[in-house]
């Protein structure tokens, strides 16, 4: 399968890779509309308005981080531009969106922890969309394996090696996070204080990266054991713990989750 759907005009086409995106954008937005108690603290069109915002600044974060941990593949600065082109950071995405989102909230004088945990629970959605975007893609493959379900890419267009048997890592990513999503969606009411489930996502996400970034093959080691990412998601581990920690045990009374 060609990871080019559609050629529009010119080096734009479109591809496997942003249509999957969009598709877990729409999905995302979707179940955040049909949920009475979010729309009440903050209505649609509010929604839609910080979305464009998020998804822009995501996609700036995601591709810095992304040429700052593919600098051998960054050949120029032009390439970093091409955003049509596939090459996106998970992490970068992350950390750009929700410092994006915490500030948009704040200025529309919304406190930012109960739409940041009803969004914990559907975010995932768009992330395992997101990565068999990857798989088809071609992008953020696993290192050569033999175990029985290793596949293999013979299309030309395809970012991966070609004819090799590789570990399916976009699948490994894209079924951790459908298990995260049912885990938060199924626990929620245990979580009793605004902000536990946001930590709980935060350290769900980062913990994924570390595991799976083991069998791939376009990491970039710093020392002999772990990638750049890999101490990029310790640390935004680290913060979903403090999240997760100082909502838990906050002296000060705590709102009620939606």
């Amino acid at each position: 399968m060609s990871p080019k759907l559609l050629h529009l005009v010119g080096p734009i086409y479109i591809h496997a890779y942003g249509l999957f995106i969009a598709i877990g954008i729409a999905l995302t937005l979707f179940a955040l509309q049909q949920d009475k108690k979010f729309l009440k603290i903050m209505p649609f069109e509010l929604l839609l308005s910080i979305t464009y915002k998020v998804i822009f600044a995501g996609i700036i974060g995601g591709r810095l981080l992304w040429a700052a941990e593919n600098r051998d593949f960054v050949n120029s600065y032009s390439t970093i531009f091409k955003l049509w082109q596939p090459g996106y950071s998970i992490l970068g995405t992350l950390i750009a969106a929700f410092l994006t989102l915490f500030f948009l909230l704040k200025k529309n004088n919304i406190y930012p922890f109960l739409v940041l945990d009803k969004l914990a629970l559907y975010i995932p959605i768009a992330q395992a969309f997101g990565r068999m975007g990857c798989f088809f893609t071609g992008c953020c493959y696993g290192i050569a394996t033999s175990v029985p379900w290793a596949i293999s890419y013979t299309h030309p267009d395809t970012l991966a090696p070609l004819h090799v048997l590789l570990h399916p890592t976009q699948l490994y990513s894209a079924t951790f996070y459908c298990f995260l999503f049912i885990s938060l969606y199924s626990l929620q009411s245990w979580f009793r204080t605004t902000g536990q489930l946001t930590g709980l996502y935060i350290m769900g996400a980062s913990f994924e990266r570390f595991a799976v970034d083991f069998l791939r093959a376009d990491r970039t080691l710093i020392g002999s054991r772990l990638s750049l990412l890999q101490y990029v998601a310790v640390g935004i581990f680290c913060v979903g713990c403090i999240i997760f920690y100082v909502a838990g045990h906050a002296k000060r009374k705590q709102l009620k989750p939606l």
